[in-house]
Parts: structure tokens; C-alpha cells; sequence
């Protein structure tokens, strides 16, 4: 897993390439967090790059988006098949606001 991070009209954006599964989801957690520590409260996860996303990693979104709260906002989009797959088989999809591509989640933001 790979996450590369960018700021635009304070929203944070993460990058996210590879796998996030049971080995690496805790990593993926702190820097989620850690952001939402930092005063974030606007995200959108770009998953362009994502391959795959175990339940692990699912529980992550869940745990950002109750963090979160009703004061901002966990985006996704650019979903790959095989994770919109698991997302839908999951019911993420119904949990999530999730978006065909970046710039159509910016314009919700």
C-alpha cells in the first residue's frame, strides 16, 4: 500500500495505491486519524490505484466516517471493478457516498 496525500480548499486527498488487507490496515488507520486529529474533516479517498480492499480495510472507512461525523465528509471514488465489487458485496456502497471520478467528488464537496 501506497498513500500519497494533497490538500485542495481543505479537503485532504489520498492517493491510494495497492492492497490495504489485514497486514497493513493499522497503517492505513494512523494516518487517517492523524489527519482527523491534524482538524480534517473533509476527505476523499481516490482508490484509482487501490487493487484490492479486505475487511479490514473496509473497517477503516467505517471507523474514519464515525470519526468524522455529521461535521464533514469521507468521499471515495474511482473505484477499480474488483473493489467496487467488494464494496457492493459489503453494502459499503449503500454506507459510502461514492463517486465515478475525483473531480465529480470535488464538486460535491
Amino acid at each position: 500500500m501506497e498513500i500519497k496525500k494533497t490538500t485542495l480548499n481543505q479537503i485532504e486527498i489520498f492517493e491510494i495505491s495497492g492492497r490495504i488487507d489485514a497486514n497493513n490496515a493499522n497503517d492505513f488507520e494512523k494516518i487517517l486519524v492523524q489527519s482527523i486529529e491534524e482538524g480534517a474533516t473533509k476527505m476523499i479517498a481516490d482508490l484509482t490505484n487501490l487493487e484490492y480492499i479486505s475487511s479490514s480495510g473496509l473497517r477503516v472507512f467505517l471507523l474514519i466516517a464515525k470519526k468524522i461525523g455529521k461535521n464533514g465528509f469521507i468521499y471515495l471514488c474511482s473505484l477499480q471493478p474488483q473493489v467496487s465489487q467488494i464494496f457492493n458485496i459489503s453494502g459499503f456502497n449503500n454506507i459510502f457516498s461514492i463517486f465515478e471520478n475525483r473531480e465529480d467528488a470535488l464538486s460535491k464537496a
